[in-house]
């Protein structure tokens, strides 16, 4: 009876570390890549979306590369966030808990949200000068940063232009994209 008592614990136990392996796996942050040049999709949406609705609260750029976090209801500074050089867009990913920053320096930062005063970096990518406009496709996750000349071709940066990606749009924007996929 202890025999059959000390298995079924094992088991129990076992169970349990299974069912946290494949919870883990399911909100593991992946990480983003470079996947290429493609026509943004014509639907997406540009407009500066720096707010987490649920929390209440606003994204805003700063001076020196700081991003400040707002209380959309009393306008009360929460904390800094510590960006690139010359942050544009904020986009806030209220499904995932995600911020992100396009910046003029050319990166891209992207935080996790830990609660209303805490986010923790999780990458930062590097895109190209100047890039501070940015969308972020909600179903797919991935970025999309309007793009002006060629990409480069520098190890550790821009992967070449990859053909497999569609075009989407008919009338949508040039963009570097980046993936998590």
């Amino acid at each position: 009876m202890e025999k059959v008592l000390q298995i079924l614990v094992v088991l129990a136990l076992l169970i349990l570390a299974i069912n946290y392996y494949i919870k883990a796996e399911k909100t593991r942050f992946r990480l983003y890549h470079a996947a290429g040049r493609v026509q943004a999709p014509a639907d997406l949406l540009w407009n500066l979306r720096g707010m987490d609705p649920d929390n209440q609260l606003l994204f805003m750029a700063a001076n020196e590369g700081v991003l400040q976090v707002l209380d959309s209801n009393t306008g009360e500074l929460l904390t800094h966030i510590q960006v690139g050089a010359d942050p544009g867009t904020q986009v806030f990913d209220p499904e995932t808990r995600t911020l992100y920053s396009a910046n003029g320096d050319g990166t891209l930062s992207i935080f996790k949200q830990v609660n209303r005063e805490t986010y923790k970096i999780r990458q930062i990518l590097t895109t190209h000068p100047g890039c501070r406009l940015m969308a972020l496709d909600t179903r797919t996750k991935k970025i999309y940063l309007p793009v002006a000349g060629s990409l480069p071709e520098t190890e550790g940066s821009w992967l070449r232009t990859d053909a497999s990606l569609p075009s989407t749009a008919v009338a949508g924007v040039e963009c570097w994209v980046f993936s998590n996929l």
